[in-house]
């Protein structure tokens, strides 16, 4: 079984997937940071295609976010995370992360479509210099510390940055890039 965002499923679910990828491959401070590099590229990338500012708040029909909203989430979660990692390294065992109720997390989503093109760019760049900032700070060692997390329980670093960092990441720059494909069709 391979933890995934929300639950257990047998590891041949995840045939092909990033994740499954990684399951069972001892992973490194760097690695996780070459992949948070990887996302970021790819975000800025998909900005850089954005013709016309207004297009960030366009929701394709069916679509539950725009890009302006998936930006304003992934800054606030970003920083939020690297916050809980901090905390995790200062006091092993210590209570980390929230779940999808969280204020904070609800306040980035619901005023994502308000925020300005610049500034959320602005702020994609210093979110991710702030997880590189804490995940650089660590050594291997430090992935293994854990912390309680809130819904899964005792909790490894390693698997909190996996999931909550990295393949939240990735996640979505998945969904912006399809989100822009339909805005230029």
């Amino acid at each position: 079984l391979a933890r995934t965002r929300f639950e257990w499923v047998p590891q041949e679910d995840l045939a092909g997937s990033p994740l499954a990828e990684r399951i069972g491959q001892k992973r490194t401070v760097g690695g996780l940071l070459a992949d948070l590099r990887q996302s970021q590229r790819a975000f800025l990338d998909l900005l850089d295609q954005i013709i016309r500012d207004d297009a960030i708040y366009q929701r394709p029909a069916g679509a539950e976010w725009s890009i302006a909203v998936i930006l304003a989430h992934i800054n606030e979660a970003r920083r939020y995370y690297a916050g809980e990692v901090q905390k995790v390294l200062n006091n092993p065992g210590t209570k980390m992360g929230r779940t999808v109720e969280h204020a904070d997390r609800l306040q980035s989503i619901n005023a994502g479509d308000q925020r300005l093109f610049d500034e959320l760019r602005e702020e994609l760049i210093a979110s991710h210099q702030q997880m590189v900032q804490t995940l650089s700070a660590m050594d291997n060692d430090d992935l293994q510390l854990e912390g309680d997390h809130v819904v899964a329980g005792s909790q490894p670093l390693l698997d909190f940055i996996e999931r909550f960092m990295v393949s939240h990441d990735q996640t979505h720059v998945e969904q912006a890039t399809a989100l822009l494909a339909e805005l230029q069709r």
